[in-house]
């Protein structure tokens, strides 16, 4: 057909097949079908076992890479690509997290070590806060910038200020529930804390029914048997705040008591991921101003479904037993959840 002047478009469509079984064929030789049946290889050579075992040996090195590799190994680094495409393996980029010291590890071992058994209903009591920072530029998020393009030069710039505007915004969640935000614009010290902040973040003596609103629903089976946490920062470890919290709240974590840089155990700091993917991710245009932003932020909050918090919170003690098993070390992607059966509803 080919001879005849049909084009390969025209060929695919008459014989119902692939462009890739077209493009075989006249590599094979239309004259050979044997050698087509019995699957000829066109592409690239096949390597042997022993060098794809050690390519997969070592691509868990930290100092791995593709054209390293295949210098070693006597192939090109696409084979070296190729053979981890294969295998399935994804390149995924590792996520920052702040150095941990010795003593680092040792506190966070012996807090995961004493509440690792605690049951879900202990769980359930404490009220996790935090605060995060959303800037109008977004942050650098290569999935929601990304463009499928021939060549660089059709990018466009991604433009943000040099010194970014932004929201410090403070909130709290539950298992079953989310407090107020707060929020906070300049520099916070010990007495902004403790009359701006903590005042909404503990206010929970008026939230008595369970609502469908997760912002102003019932956040503890008692209101006056509850935990209140929060991490280290200067403001919330302040002599002022401490005592604020030894009047007001049932019980606390205080200075002394949880370890510093522990946001791989609470379990806010994933409702903070999915919070910015709300707000900056789906495709949809940064905000320009604060006011915008300070409505998605809002929105977002208020959107969140109580099944995520719920498996949030129950999966703390996971994390816990795991921060265990690493002896205090630091974990990535965390993949367990809790089978009990409201979290498996």
């Amino acid at each position: 057909m080919e001879e005849d002047g049909f084009y390969r478009k025209q060929i695919q469509k008459r014989l119902n097949c692939n462009h890739n079984t077209i493009i075989k064929w006249g590599k094979i030789g239309f004259d050979n079908p044997r050698a087509f049946l019995e699957g000829v290889r066109t592409g690239r050579p096949e390597v042997s076992r022993n060098i794809e075992k050690l390519v997969l040996r070592k691509r868990t090195n930290k100092s791995f890479s593709l054209r390293k590799t295949g210098l070693q190994l006597g192939i090109s680094h696409t084979t070296v690509k190729n053979i981890l495409n294969d295998a399935e393996l994804k390149w995924k980029v590792r996520p920052i997290a702040t150095k941990l010291t010795v003593n680092h590890k040792k506190t966070r071992l012996k807090f995961c070590e004493e509440h690792k058994d605690q049951n879900l209903s202990w769980w359930d009591k404490i009220l996790v806060t935090d605060s995060k920072v959303f800037l109008l530029s977004g942050g650098r998020n290569p999935k929601h910038h990304g463009r499928w393009v021939f060549d660089s030069e059709e990018l466009d710039l991604w433009e943000v200020d040099k010194y970014s505007k932004g929201l410090h915004v403070y909130g709290g969640m539950t298992s079953k529930g989310l407090s107020q935000l707060v929020f906070i614009s300049g520099i916070i010290d010990g007495e902004r804390y403790v009359n701006e902040v903590l005042p909404i973040l503990t206010d929970v003596q008026g939230r008595t029914e369970v609502t469908d609103d997760i912002t102003r629903t019932s956040l503890f089976d008692d209101n006056e048997d509850w935990i209140f946490e929060q991490d280290h920062a200067t403001c919330h470890d302040s002599n002022v705040a401490q005592e604020y919290l030894r009047q007001s709240v049932p019980d606390f974590f205080n200075k002394n008591e949880a370890p510093a840089k522990l946001d791989d155990l609470w379990c806010i700091e994933r409702i903070w991921v999915v919070v910015a993917n709300k707000v900056y991710g789906g495709g949809q245009k940064q905000p320009k101003s604060l006011p915008a932003l300070k409505r998605r932020i809002i929105e977002a909050w208020k959107s969140l479904d109580s099944k995520i918090l719920r498996k949030t919170v129950h999966q703390m003690p996971l994390r816990a037993k795991e921060i265990v098993k690493r002896k205090g070390g630091r974990f990535g992607s965390f993949k367990q959840h809790c089978k009990c059966q409201l979290c498996v509803e």
